[in-house]
């Protein structure tokens, strides 16, 4: 019996123009909350920003947020994990020599940064996902009374591996991995702390096992929630390399989570 749903958001949950069947997923939740099943949203993205996609009934969900390194449920932080702040400013050197052209930002507690000279155009995409964005003339005026979930890196897609593997190499010593959520985008996050470890906090947090819970996913970020579950779906829209890694789902276009929400509930 399934206890509890996670999906991610970005090319899983949300169509690619960022919507969803709002009245169709209202519908699937109070349905939801009737059988007592949980649901989660496990994102690499921050829980500010996942939050303001439930206008009015967020409440109703946990999130898995920062790649695992931020877990909210019931409105209370239940983990949270931060880089040191040296390292964070080492990394960020390094990442400027390497890819000095692409656009890193830096996710904080209280707020994200980039640079003032970062493409407008870019910010402005970006504020989507980082609803408080603060421009400095240089990471060295990073506030260190902030703590860090993360940093990221948007470089060309076809250089997202190389840069994933320099980084993970350079600061092995410091614990920091790269991973990544499609399109040129590279998570900077401490090696271990992936979504699969926070969505592992959360059951245990809860008392459940992970043969009892559902997933989604399209990206390489969602391999380790995946590997957890006892009933994994690989969206239709996902790379190849992923499908093995569970029964596949309709297209995030299609709203393939809330048809396979629907046909579940249907048969329970």
């Amino acid at each position: 019996m399934i206890q509890a749903i996670a999906t991610d958001m970005d090319g899983t949950f949300l169509r690619d123009d960022k919507t969803f069947d709002e009245a169709r997923f209202k519908r699937i939740l109070t349905a939801l909350d009737k059988r007592k099943i949980k649901l989660i949203i496990a994102s690499g993205n921050q829980y500010r920003q996942l939050r303001l996609n439930f206008p009015g009934y967020d409440h109703h969900f946990a999130y898995v947020a920062e790649n695992g390194a931020h877990i909210v449920a019931g409105g209370q932080t239940v983990f949270e994990n931060f880089i040191d702040f040296q390292t964070v400013l080492a990394c960020l050197k390094f990442l400027q020599k390497i890819q000095p052209q692409a656009l890193h930002t830096v996710a904080g507690k209280e707020s994200a940064y980039m640079l003032r000279d970062s493409d407008p155009d870019l910010v402005n995409l970006l504020r989507h996902y980082l609803p408080e964005i603060q421009l400095l003339e240089s990471f060295d005026q990073l506030p260190e009374d902030d703590s860090i979930f993360k940093l990221t890196s948007l470089v060309a897609e076809e250089e997202t591996q190389a840069v994933r593997e320099e980084i993970s190499q350079q600061f092995a010593n410091q614990g920091l991995t790269g991973t990544s959520s499609g399109f040129g985008c590279i998570d900077i996050i401490q090696k271990g702390m992936h979504k699969g470890k926070g969505l592992s906090r959360l059951l245990d947090y809860w008392g459940m096992k992970p043969e009892n819970l559902m997933a989604f996913g399209d990206g390489g970020n969602d391999i380790e929630i995946l590997g957890l579950v006892g009933h994994p779906y690989v969206m239709a829209n996902a790379p190849l390399s992923m499908r093995d890694l569970g029964q596949l789902a309709p297209t995030n276009n299609e709203d393939g989570v809330l048809q396979v929400i629907e046909n579940y509930l249907s048969t329970y």
